[in-house]
């Protein structure tokens, strides 16, 4: 029987830190589409050689800084990622992992 896939990545060598992006939203009203713009915080795991995970909750609001950056103390305090709630995101433009992914 094949060994099963841990759902979890011990944070030895990582760093978990908090980045935002700004993102776009169309609202439609009687007034016709208008866009608005609003940045959405989100969490970033970060290894030595560059590899990153990047968290799937993202926080938005008026207390969405405050709230991811409790978020990332709770992951750096549990000394884990559990997998089920972080994708791969791309690495770190220049690293040691940038190159090997991109074959520089």
């Amino acid at each position: 029987m094949a060994a099963e896939t841990p759902k979890t990545l011990s944070l030895e060598g990582w760093k978990v830190y908090v980045r935002s992006d700004l993102r776009e939203y169309e609202i439609f009203s009687e007034d016709g589409p208008r866009i608005i713009a609003a940045e959405v915080f989100y969490l970033v795991a970060e290894f030595e050689d560059g590899s990153r995970f990047r968290g799937t909750d993202t926080f938005s609001g008026h207390a969405a800084e405050y709230l991811a950056e409790l978020e990332a103390r709770a992951v750096r305090d549990l000394g884990e990622l559990v997998l089920d709630r972080w994708m791969w995101a791309a690495p770190c433009y220049g690293s040691e992992a940038y190159c090997r992914n991109f074959g520089f």
